[in-house]
């Protein structure tokens, strides 16, 4: 199980590096080195769940610029938003 773990968590480190959109990068890879390795299992969906979503969308919603669904509105969401409001 942990081993599947970390090759998750290799897989999220990632996507979080390579999306394609420098300004989201930032801020998910800020992410990435601060808590991925701390994150539990639901955590880790939820983060994945968010990187699904289209990276200039997910940009808007971690700069506050639009408002997110109640089902992707998540304590991972929070602290990007946090992260993105400190930088």
């Amino acid at each position: 199980m942990k081993k599947a773990l970390d090759i998750r968590r290799k897989q999220l480190w990632y996507r979080s590096t390579h999306t394609g959109v420098k300004d989201t990068e930032i801020i998910l890879s800020q992410f990435a080195k601060q808590y991925l390795e701390s994150l539990e299992e639901s955590d880790l969906d939820q983060y994945e769940h968010l990187l699904n979503i289209e990276h200039n969308l997910l940009y808007k919603l971690i700069t506050n610029k639009k408002i997110p669904d109640e089902e992707i509105d998540n304590s991972v969401l929070q602290i990007l938003r946090i992260l993105h409001q400190k930088s």
